[in-house]
């Protein structure tokens, strides 16, 4: 959960989300998938940015799982912003602003990684306060995601979060994902071979304990990391919100096919 400290996000090229727009006089959306509608509407009918109402018939074809940490709306409110761009309602310079209003729609006051995310070609380091920041990986680790088999929910989980950070206010748990993340960080970007999987392991490990203290790991997402690392994976770790959704995996080596992994190229 980013606390006004870092986070690494990186673009997963195997979902995309796309829009078909045709010029209407009223405003029509279909999706193909779970609709989004009332957070669309709400952003488009209110958004003091536009110079004039939006109208037009929306076609939204997404095959990024929802509810599942992979950060569908997200995407989701990138492609709404671009299309917005296309058409002159926004200047390009204010995707980012008008995707995090979306966003906030959806899950309360986003942070927005998971736009900066999505707008990315490349892993990013990002802050709340300084925003994203590009970097190249100095080597390609064998990172999976896979689906825990059940749904994540961004705004329990925060809410979650919240109550823990005034019950618990000296626990120190958001400085040790700040302090994970940033050794994952290193890991990447370190030339040391014999030492940057290890310091990969630890740094992904550590964040894994942070979703624990969180309370956001339950018995179905842990018993999907268990028998991930009884396949072989060296460290597991939710992806987005915790609670269920997908899960991160380090491999030493390329997992068995038979689990259907998907790979996260950096």
């Amino acid at each position: 959960m980013l606390n006004g400290g870092i986070a690494l996000v990186s673009p997963l090229k195997a979902y995309s989300t796309t829009i078909e727009y045709q010029g209407s006089s009223s405003l029509e959306m279909f999706f193909n998938s779970r609709p989004f509608t009332k957070c669309i509407l709400s952003l488009l009918q209110n958004l003091a940015l536009l110079p004039r109402t939006f109208s037009g018939i929306l076609n939204v074809n997404s095959n990024i799982p929802q509810a599942s940490g992979l950060g569908s709306s997200a995407a989701l409110c990138v492609a709404i912003a671009n299309l917005l761009v296309q058409h002159g309602y926004i200047l390009a310079e204010k995707i980012f602003e008008v995707a995090r209003m979306c966003e906030n729609l959806f899950h309360g006051k986003s942070s927005g990684v998971d736009i900066a995310g999505v707008m990315s070609n490349s892993v990013l380091l990002y802050s709340m306060e300084n925003g994203p920041s590009s970097f190249i990986p100095a080597w390609q680790p064998h990172l999976y995601v896979s689906y825990s088999g059940i749904p994540s929910n961004t705004q329990q989980a925060v809410t979650k979060v919240l109550k823990y950070r005034d019950n618990f206010p000296n626990a120190g748990t958001d400085q040790s994902m700040e302090n994970a993340t940033q050794q994952i960080y290193s890991a990447l970007v370190s030339i040391d071979i014999k030492g940057r999987l290890q310091q990969l392991r630890d740094g992904l490990n550590q964040s894994s304990e942070c979703f624990e203290e969180w309370g956001l790991i339950g018995d179905f997402l842990r018993t999907h990391q268990s028998k991930l690392i009884e396949a072989g994976a060296i460290a597991v770790k939710p992806t987005g919100s915790g609670e269920g959704g997908h899960v991160l995996s380090l491999w030493q080596d390329t997992p068995p096919a038979h689990l259907n992994l998907i790979p996260v190229n950096l």
